[in-house]
């Protein structure tokens, strides 16, 4: 019914959020680790479609991240 939708949607919310963010700390460990190597860390992305669906990946990394830290605040208020 109606629950199991909103559930199966809470679940895809934060399966995305989770995996964004791990992506993003393992793009980070490459950042250092190639500065840590090279003293340096150089990339470029030319295809907007791909620009374009990073930006939407930090955008909604970002969403994640503020929804999670609202909902911990409201928690600790209880």
């Amino acid at each position: 019914g109606e629950h199991e939708a909103l559930k199966l949607k809470l679940i895809l919310f934060h399966a995305l959020g989770i995996s964004i963010t791990l992506a993003a700390f393992i793009t980070e460990l490459l950042m250092f680790f190639d500065i840590s190597t090279q003293g340096y860390f150089h990339a470029t992305e030319s295809n907007p479609l791909i620009l374009g669906f990073e930006i939407f990946l930090a955008l909604f990394g970002l969403a994640y991240f503020l929804t999670l830290i609202k909902r911990i605040a409201t928690a600790c208020q209880n």
